[in-house]
């Protein structure tokens, strides 16, 4: 054990003194592109970890609502329903009291005229 740890600071030591030989504008260089690439490591790993994530929730949810689709499908009639489902009224599409735009019914045509 102490031979590779040995052997993993020589291996540093040669890239520091490498890294220390270049030019400013190469080091520059060097250091954008390993700070990119770090990035863009970072980043993949992060969409697979929240693809895992959402992967789960998406299987957790699933999970939980199959077995209330089977309850509300075998229901009798209106168990299923919540508890004001039935009782707003249908609208006929005219408010009530508003005079119709034409003058006459709510078709547009007037009742009273002959033609």
């Amino acid at each position: 054990m102490a031979q590779k740890q040995k052997a993993k600071q020589t291996t540093y030591e040669r890239a520091r003194e490498a890294f220390q030989a270049l030019d400013l504008e190469a080091r520059m260089r060097f250091l954008i592109e390993g700070a990119a690439a770090t990035m863009a490591q970072g980043i993949e790993a992060a969409g697979q970890t929240l693809g895992t994530v959402l992967e789960d929730l998406f299987q957790a949810a699933c999970a939980t609502t199959e077995p209330a689709e089977a309850d509300t499908a075998s229901s009798g009639p209106g168990e299923g329903r919540t508890k004001n489902a039935g009782s707003k009224k249908p609208s006929s599409g005219a408010r009530r009291g508003a005079k119709p735009a034409s003058g006459g019914n709510a078709s547009g045509n007037d009742v009273n005229q002959k033609g």
